[in-house]
């Protein structure tokens, strides 16, 4: 199998090509796709939103060694993840950025997500399962928290509108 030449983020919040931060702190895209994960997307108060997926979804969290996880995640066999079907999860709605596999590609969303190995932070990145409009399923990083809130509030369509707070 040939080796990975780009790698993806999948965005369903302040990064995504719609908002106002996109510009700011996204990286740089090579290309931009409608995708869906799995997952249960809340709102904080402050109005950001949170993505928390089945840990079962989960093909890698991140480490120091960001090719070697991004080259395991694409030779992952993404069929082999179990339907989560049975959790409280829904589809989530978002882009998936096609970006340079480059060292720094992800180091403006780290930073904006507040995401460090070095301090705990309530978004972790993490390769997930993403499916595109056609059914194709792609390893994604994605920003995602493992601890919801009590304040947060579903958003039980799985997609984030900017709330009027945040304008």
């Amino acid at each position: 199998m040939d080796s990975p030449k780009n790698q993806y983020l999948f965005v369903y919040g302040t990064l995504r090509s719609d908002q106002p931060e996109h510009r700011t702190h996204s990286p740089r895209s090579l290309s931009r796709s409608i995708a869906s994960v799995t997952g249960t997307l809340y709102e904080l108060d402050e109005g950001y939103p949170l993505l928390i997926v089945p840990a079962t979804s989960i093909v890698l969290p991140a480490s120091r060694d960001w090719l070697r996880d991004w080259n395991q995640a694409t030779m992952f066999d993404l069929a082999t993840i179990p339907d989560p079907s049975q959790e409280r999860s829904s589809h989530i709605w978002g882009e998936l950025i096609e970006i340079p596999l480059e060292p720094d590609a992800l180091t403006k969303p780290d930073k904006w997500e507040g995401f460090s190995l070095d301090r705990p932070s309530i978004y972790q990145r993490v390769i997930i399962p993403a499916a595109l409009a056609d059914g194709r399923m792609v390893a994604a990083w994605a920003y995602v928290t493992t601890q919801i809130p009590t304040t947060a509030k579903l958003i039980p369509d799985g997609f984030w509108e900017r709330p009027e707070k945040l304008r």
